[in-house]
């Protein structure tokens, strides 16, 4: 168990922190009610050949008073006679376990004089077992209870408290009972269903294949424990929530066709040239040979581009109805623009030596044909699925 992991954690850091504060003098840590430290110290000691009769002793001491205390402890608990408390009894005996196997080892344990030490062992599977059996029997009790009430009511809150309870039986005792079918008609009980539709009275009409692409969009990864989104409705059963996604326009741009001229130029080497002196003369070097350096000049050109453009801007929400009380919540915009832009070049003149390797690509393309409105709404589906699938898990918890 997850408490008993966090104890025996704390056990093991108090025992290291105190071994190290007491100068490892196991007669202190017992002294100071650190038995489980001394005891660690002590079958580390004695797990050697030589075993020194004083920390025989104090092994023998630190785990009497250990056992004793949780013990006490049980026994108090079992008088109180809780059924909620009977988890702790299953804490304290397998602490007492823990201690015990530590200590069988080393059994039969005689010191260095002969002196043969008495531990005595706890049955700590009676004890474990009879708490588990109570503490399922509590929870089961309390599951039922709680049950009941969400079967009356009707109500989320309810029907998970009652899984929660029926969940906890399962920590203490597997397939106790009915405690499955309980636990799953609870959690049916107790989650919330919540369904995406699609405003077909909305302005716009939208074409099959987009409303398909849509409705396509993955909601599993929004479900959890109690939350479940619907694409489609089932026959029988009530919704909390809807979504509603509401198409209000759709405006598509003119087709249109833009022209520049632009102009490129670059610097390139052209062949040889004579270095001359600051007389005007042709310069020598030390042999007498004349001076020639490499000859640069600029060249350009001429162009036109022609950028072709359209666009779809889908003006879209989804609002967010409590469908108990009709209410709606929320509104989200969930739209989307796409648009179509091509571009291409032409060499009008000058030197294509000149163009640059981003416009060399466009050179040679010609106009394309535009998308059809269709086309441009399918492409707008995408995004419209990935905002819609956005705004509900941002607003997940407003129904």
């Amino acid at each position: 168990m997850k408490v008993l992991s966090k104890l025996l954690y704390v056990f093991s850091v108090a025992s290291f922190l105190s071994i190290g504060t007491s100068c490892t003098n196991p007669d202190k840590l017992v002294e100071s009610g650190n038995y489980d430290a001394a005891i660690d110290y002590c079958v580390r000691k004695l797990a050697g050949k030589k075993k020194k009769a004083e920390i025989v002793n104090a092994l023998e001491l630190a785990f009497d008073k250990a056992n004793s205390r949780d013990m006490r402890q049980i026994k108090q608990i079992q008088a109180r006679d809780r059924k909620e408390e009977f988890y702790k009894i299953i804490d304290l005996a397998r602490l007492i376990d823990r201690r015990q196997s530590l200590i069988n080892p080393l059994l039969p344990l005689y010191d260095e004089n002969g002196y043969k030490s008495e531990f005595n062992f706890v049955r700590t599977d009676i004890l474990i077992e009879d708490s588990k059996k109570k503490s399922a029997e509590y929870w089961y009790a309390e599951g039922k209870k709680r049950l009941a009430k969400a079967r009356t009511t009707r109500d989320k809150i309810d029907g998970r408290e009652a899984y929660h309870a029926f969940n906890k039986v399962g920590e203490f005792l597997k397939n106790y009972k009915d405690t499955n079918n309980y636990r799953e008609e609870s959690r049916n009980l107790g989650i919330v269903h919540y369904l995406l539709t699609i405003n077909e009275q909305s302005n716009v009409v939208m074409p099959t294949q987009m409303r398909n692409d849509i409705l396509n969009i993955n909601l599993s990864d929004l479900n959890s424990l109690f939350r479940i989104y619907h694409k489609k409705p089932i026959d029988g059963l009530d919704y909390d929530g809807e979504i509603v996604l509401s198409i209000d326009n759709v405006i598509f741009s003119p087709e249109s066709v833009n022209t520049r001229e632009f102009e490129e130029e670059r610097e390139i080497k052209d062949g040889m040239r004579y270095v001359l002196d600051e007389d005007g003369n042709v310069a020598k070097d030390s042999l007498g040979n004349d001076i020639k350096e490499d000859n640069y000049i600029i060249i350009s050109a001429l162009l036109m581009e022609s950028k072709q453009f359209k666009s779809a801007v889908v003006e879209a929400r989804a609002d967010f109805y409590n469908s108990i009380t009709r209410q709606k919540m929320r509104s989200v915009k969930v739209g989307s623009e796409s648009n179509f832009v091509h571009f291409s070049t032409r060499l009008l003149a000058g030197d294509k030596r000149a163009v640059s390797k981003e416009t060399r690509r466009r050179l040679g393309v010609g106009l394309i044909a535009f998308p059809s409105n269709e086309m441009l709404l399918m492409n707008s589906a995408s995004d419209i699925r990935g905002n819609l699938l956005r705004a509900i898990r941002e607003n997940k918890s407003l129904l």
